[in-house]
């Protein structure tokens, strides 16, 4: 299985979206060597979503239960979640083929450039 490495510092990071640019709060991760945001998004059906950081395209998303999102009441927790969903997206991704998936993200980010413009810059989030 590939390594999966996730930056515990949360940013604030970008989806492209049907209406453009959409901002998250989520991390960054290199998963199956692909450059990935990943963002638990706590609306119905609760998922944990994998975007490639430099498209903002969604890669693929894995349903949580409801209890998985309640139990995760500190970072460290989100953190250990994540890293779990995380594992499994490897396996698809290699499954499905990274050459594919960079591929597929590469040309996604030329439609949503035209589309939207470019990417704004990612910040990390601040605790005030």
């Amino acid at each position: 299985m590939s390594e999966v490495v996730i930056d515990p510092q949360e940013y604030y990071v970008w989806l492209a979206c049907e209406n453009g640019w959409n901002r998250a709060v989520g991390f960054k991760a290199k998963i199956a060597g692909i450059d990935c945001s990943v963002v638990m998004v706590p609306i119905d059906p609760i998922e944990i979503v994998f975007s490639d950081l430099n498209s903002g395209s969604r890669i693929l998303s894995l349903p949580i239960s409801i209890l998985d999102m309640i139990m995760c009441d500190t970072k460290e927790k989100m953190l250990v979640l994540m890293k779990e969903n995380a594992g499994l997206a490897a396996k698809k991704i290699e499954y499905s083929g990274i050459d594919l998936v960079r591929e597929e993200s590469r040309k996604a980010k030329g439609s949503f450039e035209k589309k939207f413009g470019p990417m704004p810059d990612f910040e990390k989030t601040s605790v005030y």
